[in-house]
C-alpha cells in the first residue's frame, strides 16, 4: 500500500516524480488499524494542504476521513464510496450498471 511503500514524507514527491502532479486520487487503509493509522492520518492531513485535486474511493475511505477529523472530508475535491466503480470509471472503463440503463 502507498503508505508502506512511501511513507508520509515523499508521498507527494513521488507523485509528482511520476507524472501525477494535480490530481491525488485516494484509497487508504481504515485507521482504526493501528498499524496504519498513523501513517494513513498523516496522508490525509498531507493531501488535504496540497494544491492538488482530491478523489476519495471507497466507503472505508469516506469513513475513515470523517472519522478522523469532523468536516474534513470538504477539503476533498470529490468523495465516493463506491471504490471499485469509482476507479473504473476513472480509468476509462464503463460501469455495467450504466450501459443497462442506456439500453
Amino acid at each position: 500500500n502507498i503508505i508502506c511503500q512511501y511513507g508520509e514524507n515523499n508521498f507527494l514527491n513521488s507523485c509528482k516524480s511520476n507524472g501525477v502532479d494535480g490530481l491525488i486520487v485516494v484509497d487508504l487503509p481504515y485507521p482504526e488499524n493501528k498499524d496504519f493509522a498513523k501513517g494513513t492520518t498523516k496522508i490525509i492531513d498531507t493531501i488535504v494542504d496540497s494544491d492538488c485535486n482530491s478523489i476519495v474511493g471507497g466507503g472505508d475511505t469516506v469513513a475513515a476521513i470523517r472519522n478522523y477529523k469532523k468536516g474534513i472530508i470538504e477539503e476533498f475535491s470529490h468523495a465516493s464510496t463506491g471504490g471499485g466503480s469509482c476507479l473504473e470509471l476513472l480509468s476509462g472503463n464503463k460501469l455495467p450498471a450504466i450501459e443497462m440503463l442506456k439500453k
